[in-house]
C-alpha cells in the first residue's frame, strides 16, 4: 500500500498542513527522525488503464 504524509509539526522544508507525496520523501521521512511529524494516509489509488479500444473496420456490403 502506498501512503502520503500530512505534516502535523513543521520540520526541515516542511511546514505544517504540507503534504508528502513523492514515494522516496515519504520512505525517507518514515524512516527517519521526523516520522513524529507527520500523519500517514493511504494514497489514492491509481486508476487503471482502460483497455485498448478495438475499432472493427466495416466494408460496404456488395450487391
Amino acid at each position: 500500500m502506498k501512503y502520503h504524509l500530512t505534516v502535523v509539526h513543521e520540520f526541515g522544508n516542511y511546514n505544517k498542513g504540507q503534504r508528502i507525496t513523492d514515494p522516496d520523501e515519504v520512505a525517507s521521512v518514515l524512516d527517519g527522525h521526523n516520522h513524529t511529524h507527520v500523519v500517514k494516509t493511504a494514497a489514492p489509488e491509481e486508476p487503471e488503464p482502460a483497455p485498448p479500444e478495438v475499432h472493427a473496420e466495416v466494408h460496404d456490403s456488395e450487391a
